[in-house]
């Protein structure tokens, strides 16, 4: 699947996937953390990035976790900068992590 494609992505039930679109609710939603500078985030399900900018305005600190291949692949797209990991949540090692203040959204 091209990146460039129009091809709409529909969230996927057997992943209990639900896609935000509402600017204002993911701004509001990220700016509940508190999100300070030096805080390590993790932003769990990234699905196509509707929270994700207002994470990384706030830290340079982000990894996403996102499970769905084309999510994966729409993500590492738009935010080239960012680090996104294509696997599941459950099973990540967060002890790979430098011993800092941690926010998982």
């Amino acid at each position: 699947m091209s990146l460039n494609s129009s091809r709409k992505i529909y969230p996927k039930k057997s992943l209990g996937q639900n896609y935000l679109i509402d600017k204002n609710v993911c701004r509001n939603i990220v700016n509940s953390f508190e999100i300070q500078s030096d805080d390590y985030v993790i932003e769990i399900g990234s699905g196509q990035g509707a929270m994700t900018k207002d994470i990384i305005e706030k830290t340079s600190n982000f990894i996403g976790i996102e499970l769905d291949k084309n999510n994966y692949q729409i993500l590492k797209g738009k935010f080239t900068a960012s680090n996104f990991i294509n696997e599941d949540f459950l099973k990540y090692k967060l002890s790979v992590l430098p011993n800092a203040q941690l926010r998982v959204i």
